[in-house]
C-alpha cells in the first residue's frame, strides 16, 4: 500500500508507544487529569518485561519479579491497593555448595558474608581513590592478582560477584562502570515477589485504557519548525496524528535503531542510547514430580567451577505451592545460553542439581526457558552504567524533543534505573511534563 493509498491518519491528544509498565503509568496519570491517550503495543500483550507464565500450571514471572523494598516503593502500595498476595524473600536463608556437592557449614557461610561486605568496602576505596573509570572486573583482577588468590579463592570471588552483582544489574562486570555501576538509590524493606505473578499489576494498571495491540511502530516524524504542528507516527499502513508523543519502549530496541526518528534524535541522545549498556539476565524454571531439596530453604547458591554458571537457584515451592525450582544466569553464560537449545540447558541445569543433591536427581517433568536477548520487543533485560558512562546519561535518555516527543522506561530514571519501579515512576514523570506542556 502506497501514501496515496493509506487511510488519513487517526488524531490522538496524546499517543504513547509501549504498553509496558512505564507506558501504563503515563496513560493512567494522564487520563486521570482528563486527558485521551492511545497506547500502541508492539507485541500481542501488555506488559513489556514484566510477563507471566501459566505453562507450568502456576504464574511464574519471566521478566521482573520482585517488588525491591516495601518501604516506600509505589508498586508495593499499588499491590496493597489492589489486594495482591506476596511472599517475602529472605536472603539469609541460603543453602550454598562448593564445586563438588560438599554442603557449606555455617561458618563458611559467615566467612563468604564477610568477604563480600569486605569486596564492597575495597570498591567504595576504589571508587574514590582510582584517577580513572574502568569496568568492575579489571578493577577486582588486578586486586585478585596483587593478593596472589588461589584458584578456590578466585572461585568464591566469582561466586559472589556472580549473584549479587551481575545478577542484580544484568551484566558481566566487564560490562559495569567501577565509579557508577552503584550509583542507583534503593528502597528499605525486604522484597517480595507477587503469588500470582507480576502481570496482575499491569492488568490491573491497563485496565480501560485504549491499547491498540500488534502495532509496531516504524517511524516517528517529529520535524518540523513550527511546535504546534502534530507529530506524525506510522504503524504498518496506519498512521496517528498526536499532538504528544511518549516513546516508552525498552532501551534494548532503541538501540536496534527502532522506530526510525524522522528526523535522527539529537547527538548527545543518540551517544547515550548507544553507550548505555542494556544486559541480560536469564530464567530457567524446572518443574519436578516430587521435592528432592531442603522444602524450607530459600535460596540454593552454587559455587561452580565455571564462572557464573547456575550459582543462583530460588526454590518455588514456597511460592507456588508446586515442586518448581529457578535457575538464573546473567551476564556472559546467559549470552552463551541463548545459543543453546532446550534440551542443553535442561541438561546443564540438571547436571548442576546432580552435583548437589546426587546422582538419583530427576529429570524435570517440565520447563519453561527465558532468552531476553532474542526478544526483538526488548533485545536484552535491563540498562546499566558501562565504564566511562555517567549517571547523567540517564537524564539525556529522559530529555523531551521539544514540547513534541517525550521518553519513560527504566533508562530513563535516574535514581532507580533497571527496575520495574523505576519504570513506573518514569511514566509519572513524564505523564507531568506532558500536562505541562499541553
Amino acid at each position: 500500500m502506497n501514501m496515496e493509498e493509506r487511510e488519513k491518519p487517526e488524531v490522538c491528544e496524546v499517543l504513547i508507544i509501549g504498553a509496558g509498565i512505564s507506558g501504563l503509568a503515563a496513560a493512567r496519570m494522564l487520563e486521570n487529569n482528563g486527558c485521551k491517550t492511545v497506547i500502541l503495543e508492539a507485541q500481542n500483550r501488555i506488559g513489556g518485561r514484566i510477563q507471566t507464565d501459566l505453562s507450568l500450571g502456576v504464574p511464574l514471572d519471566l521478566g521482573a519479579g520482585w517488588i525491591h523494598g516495601k518501604g516506600k516503593n509505589p508498586l508495593h502500595r499499588l499491590a496493597k491497593e489492589f489486594g495482591l498476595r506476596r511472599f517475602e524473600t529472605d536472603y539469609e536463608n541460603i543453602t550454598r555448595f562448593d564445586e563438588d556437592g560438599r554442603k557449606l557449614t555455617d561458618t563458611e557461610n559467615r566467612r563468604l558474608e564477610k568477604q563480600m561486605a569486605a569486596f564492597y568496602k575495597l570498591i567504595s576505596k576504589w571508587q574514590d581513590e582510582f584517577e580513572e573509570d574502568m569496568s568492575l572486573f579489571e578493577a577486582l583482577n588486578r586486586y585478585l592478582y596483587s593478593v596472589n588468590a588461589s584458584s578456590v579463592e578466585r572461585r568464591e570471588a566469582s561466586y559472589l560477584l556472580n549473584t549479587v552483582i551481575e545478577h542484580e544489574y544484568a551484566a558481566a562486570l566487564e560490562e559495569l562502570s567501577l565509579y557508577w555501576f552503584d550509583s542507583a538509590g534503593q528502597y528499605k524493606g525486604g522484597d517480595s515477589m507477587l503469588t500470582e505473578g507480576y502481570e496482575q499489576l499491569t492488568n490491573a494498571l491497563g485496565e480501560g485504557l485504549d491499547i491498540r495491540l500488534e502495532h509496531q511502530v516504524d517511524e516517528i516524524c517529529w520535524g518540523g519548525k513550527n511546535v504546534a504542528e502534530p507529530v506524525l507516527v506510522k504503524a504498518k499502513n496506519l498512521e496517528f496524528s498526536a499532538k504528544k508523543v511518549l516513546v516508552s519502549i525498552p532501551l534494548g530496541v532503541l538501540k536496534s535503531g527502532s522506530p526510525v526518528f524522522n528526523p535522527p534524535l539529537p547527538r548527545k541522545k543518540q551517544k547515550a542510547i548507544d553507550r548505555m549498556g542494556f544486559g541480560l539476565l536469564n530464567k530457567v524454571y524446572l518443574r519436578f514430580r516430587e521435592v528432592f531439596w531442603d522444602e524450607d530453604t530459600q535460596l540454593i547458591g552454587y559455587i561452580s567451577e565455571g564462572s557464573g554458571q547456575w550459582c543462583e537457584w530460588y526454590n518455588m515451592l514456597p511460592v507456588s505451592g508446586e515442586p518448581i525450582l529457578l535457575g538464573m544466569n546473567a551476564g556472559d553464560y546467559a549470552k552463551e545460553m541463548e545459543g543453546m537449545t532446550d534440551e542443553q540447558i535442561v541438561n546443564a541445569a540438571t547436571g548442576v542439581l546432580r552435583t548437589l543433591y546426587g546422582s538419583e536427581v530427576p529429570d524435570p517433568v517440565d520447563w519453561r526457558i527465558t532468552r531476553w536477548g532474542q526478544n526483538p520487543y526488548a533485545h536484552g533485560s535491563y540498562s546499566s552504567l558501562s565504564p566511562g558512562l555517567k549517571p547523567k546519561a540517564y537524564k539525556q535518555l529522559a530529555r523531551p524533543l521539544g514540547k513534541r516527543v517525550y521518553f519513560a522506561g527504566e533508562h530513563t530514571h535516574k535514581k532507580h534505573p533497571a527496575t520495574a519501579h523505576g519504570a513506573y515512576k518514569s511514566g509519572q514523570r513524564a505523564a507531568r511534563e506532558i500536562l505541562l506542556d499541553i
